[in-house]
């Protein structure tokens, strides 16, 4: 057979012609590009996550001049009034806990206001001693939400016997000190990242609004990481370790405030936290751009839909979960294992399929394979 040059030739310029036209067209297979982030990122920083931190320090505060007033005049009245604004603040802290980056990272917040379970010998060796440093390492579990949960709950049985820890017993003046340098090592910290946000003090939230992007700086990166960590590690701490569950023993006494009693309705209320940045809405109400309006805008609206019906789920049978949970641990295990499958179906969606629709590299491991 032979082959005519002329036509071998046409066909070689045809395919070079081809080549040099494909290669000058714009991209379309990335839809994230379409998507501008600033309308987000001003909705999450100044309706979500501001708002979040001024709801805690205002909490914070009261918690603070609670302590105060209980230590100076300590009764079954100043101690009941100082438990209901501890947990007070104990739920505000749920809201806040996702965004752990800028002002908060730079004070450590999450670890030293709630590094739970509390080390109970290391609070007692600290009061005793009345010498302790709470920067130490040491005593990340010691101090915080967790030790307060402590002090105001465990330290006897009821309110009339707590009471005599904070007047007549061995120790009661160191006991009274330990507690108010623990709320106000709670209190400077929260103030600080509150600040360190605020457009009067270090004005994080301009850095925050202009860091677009999907890189591993941005803003949306860091604010995506976390939102997945916090939901993760939630599920994890809050209810895997105590449930226990594939063969690991249940240490329900390892459940977040374990001696106040309200640690179902934390998860129920760090899950809400979780929905809320999702969908971009405020505790005031306002409803804003969030994750879903990306997905729904890059294609993605069957993730979307997947992810708040999981939402759904997850709090509607968290409401059937009594407290205190660590009882309902021992009660009916069943009953908190499904909850706890619940809250864990939602991992592969927003850990996997979210992040690459979004073009986001998940930057921590895991710690229970998913």
């Amino acid at each position: 057979m032979k082959f005519n040059p002329v036509l071998i030739a046409s066909g070689v310029c045809l395919l070079v012609s081809m080549a040099v036209i494909s290669s000058c067209k714009k991209p379309d297979e990335d839809p994230t590009a379409s998507f501008d982030q600033t309308p987000l990122l001003q909705n999450i920083g100044n309706n979500i996550i501001i708002p979040n931190y001024q709801t805690l320090s205002v909490a914070v505060n009261k918690l603070d001049s609670a302590t105060t007033a209980f230590n100076a005049a300590p009764t079954e009245t100043s101690l009941s009034n100082l438990q209901v604004l501890f947990k007070d603040a104990y739920r505000a802290w749920q809201y806040s806990a996702i965004y752990d980056f800028g002002p908060s990272a730079a004070v450590y917040l999450k670890s030293n206001v709630n590094t739970f379970p509390v080390t109970v010998s290391q609070v007692t060796s600290n009061v005793t001693s009345g010498s302790y440093n709470l920067d130490a390492a040491v005593n990340l579990s010691a101090k915080g939400f967790p030790a307060v949960d402590y002090l105001l709950y465990g330290v006897a049985a009821d309110n009339a016997s707590r009471v005599l820890e904070y007047t007549t017993t061995t120790n009661f003046a160191k006991r009274k000190q330990y507690l108010a340098d623990v709320v106000t090592d709670i209190k400077t910290r929260v103030t600080s990242t509150l600040n360190g946000w605020l457009p009067s003090g270090g004005n994080y939230i301009n850095q925050f609004v202009s860091s677009t992007g999907t890189d591993a700086g941005s803003s949306l990166s860091l604010v995506v990481n976390q939102f997945i960590q916090d939901y993760d590690n939630g599920k994890y701490y809050k209810v895997f370790i105590p449930l226990g569950t594939q063969g690991v023993p249940s240490y329900p006494e390892k459940t977040e405030a374990y001696y106040s009693g309200i640690s179902a309705e934390l998860v129920i209320l760090t899950t809400n936290a979780s929905q809320e940045l999702y969908l971009g809405k405020s505790r005031a109400g306002v409803d804003g751009i969030g994750f879903d309006d990306y997905l729904d805008q890059i294609g993605e609206s069957t993730l979307n839909n997947s992810i708040k019906a999981q939402y759904t789920s997850a709090l509607t049978i968290w409401a059937t979960v009594g407290d205190p949970l660590s009882a309902t641990i021992g009660s009916n295990p069943a009953l908190v294992n499904s909850a706890y499958t619940e809250l864990q179906k939602q991992i592969p969606m927003i850990k996997r399929q979210m992040t690459s629709a979004m073009g986001v590299l998940v930057a921590f491991g895991d710690d229970d394979g998913d």
